[in-house]
This record gives structure tokens, sequence and C-alpha cells, in this order.
């Protein structure tokens, strides 16, 4: 692979995506992103996406949809009608993907357990809207 064929790559994970104007490389949320990563989990069932609050905060989200399982799951969960999103180091839970209503802040805080980060609220905002977005687009 020659330089300009890892150029090429290196630019490829960023279009299509909305860009952290002060930290070029990180994703944040958007209608761009939304689809994206909605189409992504479509395809390959997972994307990993480093993601930004446009603030000071980064995080690594994993994305995951209809995963391979084996044994009891227990909590309700039934694995194909659910969009699961581990946030590395932070938390994970699972969320259904067909809904009546947008997921509230404070829910997704709770279930994803970064209540105890100390994060503020607009971090807890733009992680819930960027879920959200991308659960109306799958």
């Amino acid at each position: 692979m020659t330089n300009m064929d890892e150029l090429r790559l290196s630019q490829a994970q960023y279009q299509d995506v909305d860009l952290c104007p002060a930290n070029f490389g990180d994703v944040v949320e958007g209608e761009k992103t939304y689809k994206t990563v909605a189409d992504i989990i479509k395809k390959t069932g997972s994307c990993l996406v480093g993601w930004n609050d446009q603030d000071l905060t980064h995080f690594d989200i994993l994305f995951t949809l209809k995963p391979q399982f084996k044994g009891n799951i227990q909590g309700g969960i039934n694995p194909p009608e659910y969009l699961f999103v581990s946030i590395m180091r932070i938390g994970a839970f699972a969320f259904k993907i067909k809904r009546q209503t947008p997921l509230f802040v404070t829910y997704v805080d709770e279930k994803l357990g970064y209540a105890v980060k100390g994060l503020g609220t607009p971090t807890k905002q733009r992680i819930t809207d960027l879920i959200n977005g991308i659960l109306t687009n799958l």
C-alpha cells in the first residue's frame, strides 16, 4: 500500500459524518452522522465512533445491532430488537429500536451509568441526541 492509498483510506473515514470544528477527526451528532452510522450498522452489524461533545469530552462509542448471542439473555432484551450502545470505560445498555417517543436524557444517563462520572447536562444531551438520531435512521 502506498502513502497515497493510506491517505485516501484515512480521508474516507471522515466522509459523510459531522466533524467537531475544534478537534478534527472527532465525530459529533448531526444528520450526516446519524444516517452514515445507521447505514454502517445495518450493513456490518456495528460501528465504532470517536465522538466529541464539542467541548472537552471525547468518548469511543460502539454501536452494535443484532449481535450473535448464546445462553439466556436477561433483562427483557431480545437482541434483534435492540441497539447496543457501549461507551468505552463508562457503561453499556441496549435500547429498543422501534420506539413511540425519543429517549429522554435522564433515562439514557441512568442506563449508561455515566451519571457518576460528573458529566454536564450539555454532554448528556448530545449523547442522547446521537443515540436518538441513530435509532431514528435504523
